[in-house]
């Protein structure tokens, strides 16, 4: 089965982000960022409700769900909670 473009990036690819004002995405989760001085910069998640429910109806959902799942977690574990 050929996987869509989207296949695997439910979530963002970096939890890095920047100082700056900017948004963080993924196909559905993301971040916004918002700088607050010396300190780490403010991140609010945020979700896309319209490309989770087409996400939902996508047949290789279980999967693409699992493999984005699995991307993300070396990030948390890297850099640690956002």
């Amino acid at each position: 089965m050929t996987q869509k473009s989207c296949y695997g990036t439910m979530f963002p690819e970096t939890l890095g982000g920047s100082a700056d004002n900017g948004t963080v995405t993924g196909k559905v989760f993301g971040y916004d960022t918002a700088p607050r001085g010396l300190a780490r910069p403010k991140r609010t998640p945020n979700v896309g409700t319209k490309e989770w429910e087409d996400c939902l109806q996508c047949e290789a959902f279980d999967s693409c769900h699992k493999l984005s799942s699995a991307k993300f977690a070396p990030l948390v574990a890297i850099v640690g909670p956002i």
